[in-house]
């Protein structure tokens, strides 16, 4: 399986981007200009699948909402962070795709909380979130169902590729 497109929302300094990738892909660009950051986004979304890691761990290793959203956009996207990525191969290069979006809690301890999180098969939903389950229990929101063992058994195939992440 390969990584075949990557779309960023409010990510650290990008309002957006919207990337398919390639069998041999090279960035470049000037100093600051968010290479690193769009690398940091692979690397987030192996930290969420990892054990040891998770969701709000790597929030927390990059200093929190307020460094991980794009401070030029503020306002944009409700102020929410958004991830997706696509995963497959030449003749089904969608067959996984995994979206993440993000915020801070309102009050109190203004942890990141999940807004959302799909996950598709072949165009298939396999995952929804949130659902009244969660409605029920707001704290469930604080994980993704990717470090979940007991969530992710229809969909270990992306948690063991993102873990492989490089």
């Amino acid at each position: 399986m390969l990584l075949t497109h990557l779309t960023l929302k409010n990510w650290r300094n990008f309002k957006r981007a919207d990337l398919k990738i390639q069998d041999r892909m090279l960035i470049i660009g000037p100093n600051a200009s968010g290479k690193s950051n769009l690398l940091d986004a692979l690397l987030f979304l192996k930290q969420v699948a990892s054990p040891g890691g998770g969701f709000q761990k790597a929030v927390e290793n990059r200093g929190g909402m307020p460094r991980v959203r794009c401070l030029a956009a503020r306002r944009f996207n409700h102020g929410q962070v958004t991830m997706r990525i696509e995963i497959g191969n030449d003749k089904c290069p969608n067959r996984w795709s995994y979206e993440l979006t993000f915020t801070a809690e309102r009050g109190g301890r203004r942890r990141p909380v999940i807004k959302k999180e799909l996950i598709e098969k072949n165009g298939d939903i396999l995952l929804d979130r949130p659902t009244d389950e969660d409605e029920g229990d707001p704290e469930q929101m604080t994980q993704t169902a990717l470090e979940q063992v007991r969530a992710n058994k229809e969909f270990r195939d992306i948690v063991e590729f993102l873990r492989s992440i490089r």
